[in-house]
């Protein structure tokens, strides 16, 4: 039986939002910079899951019907627990909150476990930030932010001798 590390859902920005999210980074060059393609914004973390429980994951997920939405980042935060600095929308479109909402019953009925935190739509740009020193005000002039979504991803995060790796197991178009 294989384990894989941990499978998450998620959202991947479009290549030229992944332009825009690595002028972000730039401002902040002198931090640790999130690999441009690790880019994403997570819907519901799974955790460790074997490859039955994933095609039973996969079937469920296939069976629904699953809406298109935008999210608009609008501001910079930095998140001192995990250290991170990332872009972060104020407010979430019904048909996020939905998604969310529906991945999180479906997977709940698979015995995945309910997500420790409320749902809070972000991008991390930068990690391991011990001090932001004030975020720079350089990120103002790239915002607002928006991605409109047009696939839930589902990936398999795993450690590789070039850093954490995010391999995408399956897509759903969004309709």
């Amino acid at each position: 039986m294989t384990m894989y590390n941990k499978l998450f859902f998620a959202i991947a920005p479009t290549p030229a939002q992944k332009n825009l999210l690595m002028k972000f980074q730039q401002c902040g060059a002198h931090l640790r910079q999130v690999n441009p393609d690790n880019l994403h914004m997570t819907l519901l973390y799974l955790g460790p899951c074997s490859d039955s429980i994933s095609a039973k994951l996969i079937t469920t997920i296939d069976g629904h019907q699953w809406p298109k939405f935008t999210v608009n980042f609008d501001h910079i935060d930095y998140w001192h627990k995990p250290k991170i600095i990332c872009v972060v929308a104020s407010a979430i479109d019904v048909r996020l909150a939905s998604l969310v909402d529906k991945l999180t019953v479906q997977c709940a009925k698979l015995g995945f476990d309910a997500p420790k935190l409320a749902f809070n739509p972000h991008i991390t740009i930068l990690r391991k930030v011990r001090q932001p020193l004030g975020i720079p005000t350089q990120f103002d002039a790239l915002l607002p932010l928006s991605i409109d979504a047009t696939s839930l991803n589902l990936y398999h995060s795993y450690s590789s001798p070039n850093g954490v790796q995010y391999d995408l197991v399956k897509a759903w178009p969004l309709h």
